[in-house]
C-alpha cells in the first residue's frame, strides 16, 4: 500500500492543477490587491496620468525601473518607445501576453519537475537500471524554470502597485526559497559523482529536491487556488 501513496499524491496534485488551469480565472499577475493592471486602465483624456511619473508604479522594483524606467534599458535600445500613454497601453498588453505564459511555463516546468524527482525516486529504490532518465528529465526542468523565472523578470511593470498583503506576496517570497533549491539540487548531483558515500550523498540531494518541488508546487498552488 505504501507504495501506491506516492503516486495517490501525485495524481491528487496534478487534479488539482489541471482543475484549476482549466476553470475561469485571471491571470494571476493580476491580483487586485497588489496589482492592479486591469483595473487602471490608461484615460488619455485625464490630463493628469500624461506626466511619466504618473504611468509607471510608485512601488517599481530595481530591475523593474532598471528595464521599463524613463530611461530604462529597453528605451535605450529602442526595445521599448519612449515612456508616454501610448507605448504604456501597449506594454500593459505584452505584460499580460508574457505573464500569461509565464503561468503556462510555470505549469509545463511543474510536470518536468514532477517527472524529475518521481524518476530520481525509482532509481534510488532500484526500479530503475540507472539514473540516465532522471539526468535525462532534468533538462527540460532546468530550461523551462529558467524561461518562467526570465519572463517574471523582465515583464513591464503595471501601472498602479498597491502596498497590500496578498497571494502574489506569497508567491514572489516562496520563489526565492525554490530558487536557491534549484540552483542547490543539480550542484549536489554533480557532487554525488565524486563523493567516498554515493548513496549518502544522493539522500541529500534527494531530501533539497523534494523541498524544492514542494516549495515550487506551493508556490504555485497559493497562485492557482487561492487567487
Amino acid at each position: 500500500m505504501k507504495k501506491y501513496t506516492k503516486i495517490y499524491l501525485f495524481v491528487l496534485i496534478l487534479f488539482l492543477f489541471l482543475n484549476a488551469i482549466f476553470q475561469p480565472q485571471k491571470v494571476y499577475s493580476q491580483s487586485d490587491a497588489q496589482d492592479s493592471t486591469n483595473m487602471n486602465l490608461l484615460k488619455f483624456d485625464d490630463e493628469s496620468i500624461t506626466k511619466s511619473s504618473d504611468l509607471l508604479p510608485e512601488r517599481i522594483s530595481f530591475m523593474e525601473n532598471f528595464l521599463w524606467g524613463e530611461k530604462g534599458a529597453f528605451r535605450k535600445i529602442g526595445f521599448a518607445g519612449e515612456l508616454s500613454p501610448e507605448t504604456r497601453e501597449y506594454e500593459l498588453k505584452l505584460r499580460r501576453t508574457m505573464l500569461t505564459i509565464h503561468q503556462t511555463l510555470g505549469i509545463f516546468t511543474w510536470v518536468s519537475m514532477a517527472a524529475t524527482v518521481t524518476a530520481g525516486q525509482l532509481w534510488l529504490d532500484g526500479k530503475l537500471d540507472s539514473p540516465t532518465l532522471h539526468r535525462t528529465l532534468k533538462w527540460p526542468t532546468i530550461i523551462g524554470y529558467s524561461l518562467t523565472g526570465l519572463l517574471a523578470i523582465i515583464t513591464p511593470p503595471p501601472v498602479q502597485r498597491k502596498p497590500e498583503f496578498s497571494t502574489i506576496t506569497v508567491h514572489k517570497t516562496l520563489a526565492w526559497a525554490h530558487f536557491l533549491g534549484m540552483v542547490a539540487t543539480p550542484i549536489l548531483g554533480r557532487l554525488i559523482l565524486n563523493s567516498n558515500d554515493y548513496y549518502k550523498s544522493a539522500r541529500f540531494h534527494q531530501i533539497v529536491g523534494y523541498t524544492t518541488f514542494a516549495i515550487y508546487t506551493t508556490s504555485m498552488l497559493v497562485i492557482l487556488l487561492f487567487e
